[in-house]
């Protein structure tokens, strides 16, 4: 919560929150309606244009979350113990990753995770909040992305140590190439 919202904004967006997390282990991301969202929270429509555009802008508010989570969690980690966590916390939410990816093809998708990846990256290159993630972690991130959203769509054929392990290497090397 930053020091500026009030109480009412923050218990709104999670409420909201949670709404998109229970309809997703429902349905796919695509088949939900803002309505839904709304009756599930118990908020108005208002209230939901007041804190989010569309339900895109509440998935990347959702996606951004467990960033912070997985960030939390993995603040002195290494790439593959980063990975490992992420591959985990995937893994344990199948449904919402799953009824996410089983959308009509959406490039807004594939950029939110591929931009919560690339900050990652980042985050681990330069040790700083840079506003824009440069090529390399673009770069990186885009394959990543297209590796991860290929492990869920097969239903984890590769165990989540051989897959994080796998991810790191990719991204050392390409990294040290970069250099």
């Amino acid at each position: 919560m930053s020091p500026r919202e009030d109480l009412r904004t923050v218990k709104t967006k999670k409420a909201l929150h949670t709404s998109l997390l229970v309809l997703m282990e429902r349905k796919s991301f695509d088949d939900i309606t803002v309505s839904e969202l709304c009756t599930e929270a118990l908020v108005s429509r208002a209230a939901f244009y007041a804190h989010f555009a569309d339900k895109h802008a509440l998935l990347d508010y959702a996606l951004r979350c467990k960033q912070e989570e997985l960030a939390e969690q993995a603040s002195n980690a290494s790439p593959d113990e980063l990975f490992r966590n992420a591959l985990a916390l995937m893994k344990d939410d199948t449904i919402f990753y799953r009824n996410l990816l089983l959308n009509k093809f959406d490039w807004r998708i594939v950029e939110m995770v591929q931009n919560l990846f690339a900050d990652l990256i980042e985050q681990r290159v330069s040790g700083v909040g840079e506003t824009q993630p440069s090529p390399a972690a673009l770069y990186c991130a885009g394959g990543l992305t297209s590796l991860t959203f290929w492990w869920i769509r097969n239903d984890f054929p590769v165990p989540v140590e051989e897959m994080a392990t796998m991810q790191a290497d990719l991204l050392k090397r390409t990294l040290e190439e970069k250099s």
